[in-house]
């Protein structure tokens, strides 16, 4: 009877020492053995990855914050990794899938810029192509008025000027209004050398 009692203590024993051993195994098996939290640079190790470029996840909330400071949670910041990963590759999959994805977002661009020039206009910050021709035309007559004007200035404030004197300085301004007028692209001041007449 003390054999029996033996062993079936014996083998209560073993039972549950093998039943111990095969728990410690599935808690292995469902990554017990992994670290619950780790630094920076253990998940640097880890994944391959700097740690400027993990400083960079953790700001943007992949990496899931531990309990203490400059700890993360090691495996919840690993499936995000992961999932970052699969929705990166996801969205270049769906890229190539569609041809028509370049001309969508060269739309989106253009519609992107429609807006940010009706956004300009309302705030008053752009101009109207007429309104920049009237502004430079009245601008390109205030300054032909004034150099037409000079040769009679400098006769009234030099007397001794003769008018064979003022022939010559009123054919130099209009020269120097001529050659301007070449130098300028007439759409942006409309300005013409025709335009410049003896007066």
């Amino acid at each position: 009877m003390r054999l029996s009692i033996f062993r079936s203590e014996y083998c209560a024993t073993l039972s549950g020492r093998l039943e111990v051993k095969m728990a410690n195994q599935r808690k292995a098996e469902h990554g017990s053995w992994i670290a619950e939290t780790c630094t920076k640079t253990d998940l640097s190790i880890l994944l391959g990855l700097s740690v400027r470029t993990l400083t960079d996840m953790a700001a943007t909330g992949v990496l899931v914050p531990g309990a203490k400071k400059g700890t993360y949670q090691t495996t919840a910041s690993v499936q995000n990794y992961v999932k970052r990963l699969r929705e990166v590759a996801a969205a270049r999959s769906e890229e190539q899938r569609n041809p028509l994805n370049e001309e969508k977002l060269q739309t989106e661009r253009v519609i992107r810029q429609l807006k940010e020039i009706e956004l300009a206009e309302r705030r008053g910050d752009m101009l109207s192509l007429d309104e920049v021709s009237e502004n430079w035309t009245a601008f390109a007559r205030k300054v032909k008025a004034a150099f037409l004007g000079l040769p009679t200035k400098i006769r009234q404030k030099l007397p001794h000027v003769s008018t064979a004197d003022g022939e010559i300085i009123r054919k130099t301004v209009r020269r120097v209004l001529q050659d301007l007028a070449k130098e300028v692209d007439a759409s942006v001041i409309a300005g013409d050398p025709k335009d410049v007449k003896d007066n």
